[in-house]
């Protein structure tokens, strides 16, 4: 019905009933005629059998007629196709007509009148009877054909079928008709409604002339005038909104335009911003480190306590400044997308122990224990930045200690997820402070922000150190966050995702397999590490939490050997009179001896600083300090040592190969760079350190020194002419044989890491800024080259200059400051004064060719070879001590460097005015006066 049009909707309703209406009468029709049809044959049957039957009565008892003569006269009738009698035995007496289709016996001879049908004729049956004595005497059977009464039936359904036919039609055709003309207004409406979704509204339907559909006429005319009226309403307000739009529209074009200016106003500013902290932060480092330095050789001098107290807080304050400006750097590196980090193995119980090491004093002053758990099924060799995941795990501890008074600090490491190639690690610092409340959560993590500004001063800090942790969290694509209760401590969190270093060696533990271990500790945190500790080392251990049970647990165990006891004497207050007094200690030495074969080892864990007044007081005795916080190396070498008499484990953590014999005399190390003043410089600080050095000026000569020679260790200048450190470390690359890597570090004149990948790219694996220093080259040589290749001369406590990364050169106004100055060209020399004279003569003998060749490619605006030229100066002036030569020379590289030719006239015009005064002042001096030679060179 659905896909029917509406006419076909509209016009089958009124037609189904009239078509069945007409077929159900002629249907009734046909039957009611039928039906009389066939009575009137049936009674046409009987009276012509009744009337035989009386014929063949008289025949029967009278001479009337003989039965042959009575049944021949009824052969006239219509549809009579024979007559027979029967006698009252059944017997057939007279015949007329064809044989009867029916068998005389298929008659059912009865006492009454009755029909026998069969296929095609129905036979007539009636009895004879005498009238006189009711005595049967037999009978009369009329069999008449149907074939009348089929042609009259016929006839008879073919005139009802004509006239219904023609019922049917005349209805139809009058019943179509009628709807027909009924529906034509709706085709008008229909018309009209069609237009209207056309938006044609003028059409009007007034004018239909049929009162059915007045009214909806009317009521559509109504709403198509309603609807051009809201068309002509809204087209007025599309009008005005498209007006108000455009303007709109013009108005935020200005305004983006605005905008983008504005945003290019903030980038620059912000570049600025980033670049003036990139550039003066070293500049105000150096000043500090220079206090930091000084006071410290201060401090080895002799001075009185109140000078030295003074000395000492000039020092922490120092320290306090330097720190505060690093994570000023840090944050603006964080925030401009500049800070880039490292992709270099590290050892994961270096890089939790080594933080806990440091702040250990920190700690010790307020009477906290630190202590570092990492779970057992965590791996150890990962490839990340060791030293910022470090600084995350500083801050971090470093703010527990601030704002705890007692208890335990714990540092735990677990494993989240390892898809083989990388891994997650989860680090938290758990401490028992004051607290955080839940509203100063979300604030934690901003810069310059703290939790509780009211203790800003008493507890110290910028409110930089979150932030700084958020920032390098979220480079080591992790995050961070923060569970506390008021009162009852805090866990700082965070989680780093790693890469696995699959080429780390896995170093077992044999020495300590299958040893026997009694502890003796009351903290549970201890407990808790030592017992990790003990069950990687596959030993059997028990612990005690009192000293007393100790001599029970060595007679417990008998005659099985007792290899060590680790005793936690941390809490003593008097170290000096418990190692000296203390009767457990001696009874338990009998004990020992009594019971076991061999005494077991004795291993003390004390404060940090305690173990040398342990050992003073214990020197007749094998006992083996380690201090607090434990770490895992130094206990397991220290319970190696006493067990076995080892001075170092076999299966260290922190050895990379065995080491050659011809490695006894120091590591063999090679230096590049093409100004000789450097080389001479590095050379004679690696030499100080031990090593083995080979010299080269460019990178071909160094190619060829690799080639014929093994080397530890490269140091490779960048900017070199030909062949530069980069082409020069990838055909070193080329050179390996794959079974062995050397490692090749950087040394370039930029502060900033926007190199790094280049560097990395190009084979390299670390970097130092120029200057450098020795401490920087021996903290390099001990992160690629095991420390013991180091000559032991080189002692630890030597080397008080900048940290790593640090630089140490000075930016001094060329307005208050002479050209040159001896006390920093002493300072970068290591205080060598024929080092230092050397170096400066070399660059001072240079200039006057440096000057021409400056200025020369400056009017030619040969840009590549004067970037070159100003390279080579400026890392001679790193060396020299000439802060005025090296600021402009530095001012002018950066340019060059980033290509910023326009405005060159005046740091060039600078560099050669430093340069001239720089040989104004060599005429004026005597260098070997100024560094006291004079009587050495007689």
């Amino acid at each position: 019905m659905n896909n029917l049009s509406y006419r076909s909707r509209f016009l089958l309703p009124l037609l189904l009933p009239i078509v069945g209406i007409t077929v159900a009468l002629a249907v009734i029709l046909g039957l009611f005629y039928t039906a009389h049809i066939s009575r009137a044959f049936d009674e046409q049957g009987h009276a012509d059998s009744r009337q035989l039957a009386e014929l063949a009565r008289r025949s029967l008892t009278s001479d009337y007629l003989p039965p042959t003569e009575v049944v021949q006269p009824l052969l006239d009738e219509t549809a009579v196709r024979s007559v027979s009698l029967y006698n009252a035995e059944g017997q057939r007496i007279a015949h007329a007509g064809p044989q009867p289709l029916a068998d005389g016996k298929a008659l059912i001879f009865d006492t009454q009148r009755h029909k026998v049908p069969a296929q095609e004729t129905s036979s007539f049956v009636n009895p004879i009877s005498d009238l006189n004595n009711g005595q049967l005497l037999g009978w009369a059977v009329v069999e008449m054909d149907h074939e009348g009464l089929r042609l009259a039936t016929y006839k008879t359904l073919l005139g009802v079928a004509a006239i219904t036919l023609a019922v049917l039609l005349v209805g139809v055709a009058l019943t179509v008709v009628a709807a027909l003309r009924a529906l034509a207004p709706l085709d008008r409406i229909r018309e009209a409604l069609q237009q209207c979704a056309t938006g044609n509204l003028s059409t009007t339907l007034v004018d239909t002339d049929n009162g059915l559909f007045t009214d909806l006429a009317r009521s559509i005319d109504m709403t198509s005038a309603h609807l051009r009226e809201s068309q002509q309403a809204m087209q007025e307000n599309i009008d005005q909104a498209t007006r108000d739009l455009r303007e709109t529209l013009e108005t935020v074009e200005i305004q983006n335009v605005e905008l983008s200016l504005a945003r290019k106003e903030a980038l620059e500013a912000s570049r600025a911003k980033s670049e003036f902290l990139a550039n003066t932060s070293h500049e105000i480092r150096t000043p500090i480190n220079g206090i930091i330095g000084f006071t410290g050789l201060l401090l080895k001098t002799v001075v009185n306590a109140q000078q030295k107290e003074y000395l000492h807080t000039i020092q922490k304050s120092s320290q306090g400044l330097l720190t505060t400006i690093n994570a000023i750097l840090d944050v603006s590196k964080i925030e401009t997308g500049q800070l880039v980090l490292d992709y270099s193995p590290l050892h994961l119980r270096d890089v939790v122990e080594e933080p806990l090491s440091v702040l250990a004093p920190a700690a010790l002053e307020k009477k906290l224990q630190l202590f570092s758990i990492v779970d057992a099924t965590t791996p150890l060799h990962f490839l990340g930045d060791p030293l910022r995941l470090k600084q995350v795990i500083t801050n971090l501890v470093s703010n527990a200690i601030k704002f705890s008074d007692n208890g335990n600090i714990v540092l735990r490491v677990t494993q989240i997820k390892n898809d083989g190639h990388n891994a997650i690690l989860r680090f938290s610092v758990e401490d028992s402070g004051i607290g955080i409340h839940e509203t100063k959560k979300p604030e934690l993590f901003k810069a310059f922000s703290q939790a509780d500004s009211s203790n800003a001063r008493s507890q110290g800090g910028t409110g930089l150190g979150l932030a700084v942790c958020k920032g390098l969290v979220k480079q080591m694509a992790g995050d961070i966050g923060v569970e506390s209760t008021i009162g009852r401590g805090t866990v700082f969190w965070f989680t780093a995702t790693l890469g696995l270093d699959g080429n780390a060696p896995l170093l077992p533990f044999e020495t300590l397999r299958g040893q026997r271990i009694l502890v003796c500790c009351n903290d549970p945190a201890s407990i808790e590490q030592l017992s990790g500790y003990l069950q990687v080392w596959q030993t059997n251990f028990s612990v005690v939490d009192q000293p007393e049970a100790l001599e029970s647990q060595l007679r417990e165990h008998g005659n099985l050997q007792v290899s060590a006891i680790i005793w936690d004497i941390s809490e003593q207050k008097d170290p000096r009179g418990w190692a000296t007094s203390n009767p457990l200690l001696k009874k338990l030495t009998q004990v020992q001896g009594t019971i076991q074969e061999q005494q077991p080892a004795l291993v003390l864990l004390t404060m940090p600083g305690c173990d040398l007044d342990y050992q003073q007081d214990r020197q007749d005795a094998e006992v083996a300090f380690v201090s607090r916080p434990v770490c895992h190396n130094a206990l397991y070498d220290a319970l190696c040592q006493q067990i076995d008499g080892l001075h170092a484990r076999e299966d260290s953590n922190h050895r990379r190969e065995a080491r050659a014999s011809d490695q006894s005399q120091g590591p063999r190390i090679m230096a590049v760079d093409d100004n000789p003043a450097n080389l001479q410089l590095i050379g004679e600080l690696l030499k100080d350190l031990g090593a083995q050095v080979a010299l080269a000026t460019d990178g071909s000569e160094a190619l060829e020194l690799f080639h014929q020679q093994n080397f530890d260790l490269v140091f490779m200048d960048i900017q070199m002419p030909v062949l530069d450190g980069l082409e020069t470390t990838r055909r070193m690359r080329a050179l390996e044989d794959g079974t062995s890597r050397t490692p090749v570090v950087a040394l370039t004149a930029h502060a900033m890491t926007d190199q790094k990948a280049d560097l990395l790219l190009a084979g390299m694996d670390d970097y130092l800024s120029k200057p450098v220093s020795e401490a920087q080259l021996l903290h390099v040589i001990r992160r690629w080259i095991h420390p013991d290749a180091v000559a032991a001369s080189v002692g630890e406590g030597n080397h008080d200059s900048a940290p790593e990364g640090e630089r140490s050169d000075t930016s001094v106004d060329k307005t208050n400051s002479a050209p040159v100055n001896i006390q920093l060209s002493l300072s970068l020399s290591n205080n060598k004064p024929a080092l230092a004279r050397d170096m400066l003569s070399m660059l001072l003998k240079a200039l006057p060719q440096d000057a021409e060749a400056i200025d020369q490619l400056f009017k030619e605006e040969d840009f590549d070879a004067l970037e070159a030229t100003v390279h080579k100066l400026r890392g001679g002036a790193s060396y020299c001590g000439v802060p005025y030569l090296k600021s402009t020379s530095t001012a002018l590289d950066n340019m060059l460097q980033k290509k910023s030719y326009k405005d060159l006239d005046k740091p060039v015009a600078e560099l050669l005015n430093a340069i001239q005064q720089l040989i104004v002042w060599q005429a004026e001096h005597d260098l070997d006066a100024l560094f006291g030679l004079e009587e050495v060179d007689a």
